[in-house]
């Protein structure tokens, strides 16, 4: 069975973003998953504790990541604002990963945390590609989605995105 190759880009989010390269494999577990539900156009491959992985039957794939933030060893990374955070994503992306940011906004999470989401674009081997990326963070967790695919496979799932991007929960009710 062939499986779609992960986002190219997802490594350079990692380093831009400065985190410790155990930072997707271990970190700080949570008691219960992250509060996600998978768009219908996807199916969920990964749903842990503080990371959850979805995809399309075509190879657009939708990512979170849960990592906490501070001044302790135990953390993940370091605390920083969540503009602190996008503005070494997006130099990061444009700069090493080839992409053109084509949007830049302020979005505000299903329970009202206001975060960012930046979306990038690339021509690559004839192909356009589209990436998507949002940051939202509270005083000890950074949330990190990501999403990409071809253009024309990420465009029939471009609403689903966005929903998934406002419709995200950080705080467990």
């Amino acid at each position: 069975m062939n499986r779609p190759k992960s986002h190219p880009l997802a490594a350079a989010i990692i380093c831009a973003l400065g985190f410790a390269t155990l930072a997707f494999t271990t970190g700080c577990p949570s008691a219960d998953k992250l509060l996600i539900d998978t768009p219908s156009e996807m199916v969920a491959v990964e749903h842990g504790p503080d990371n959850y992985v979805a995809m399309t039957h075509d190879g657009v794939v939708v990512r979170v990541k849960r990592l906490t933030q501070g001044d302790d060893r135990a953390d993940d990374v370091p605390y920083a604002e969540t503009e602190f955070w996008m503005k070494a994503a997006r130099d990061r992306v444009r700069d090493t990963g080839g992409y053109e940011l084509l949007s830049e906004e302020e979005v505000v999470s299903a329970d009202q945390l206001s975060g960012y989401r930046l979306e990038f674009g690339r021509d690559q081997d004839g192909k356009t590609f589209h990436y998507v990326l949002a940051l939202f963070s509270t005083d000890d967790e950074l949330h990190v989605i990501d999403a990409g695919g071809p253009e024309e496979q990420f465009d029939g799932v471009r609403d689903a995105i966005d929903s998934f991007i406002t419709d995200y929960r950080l705080e467990e009710q």
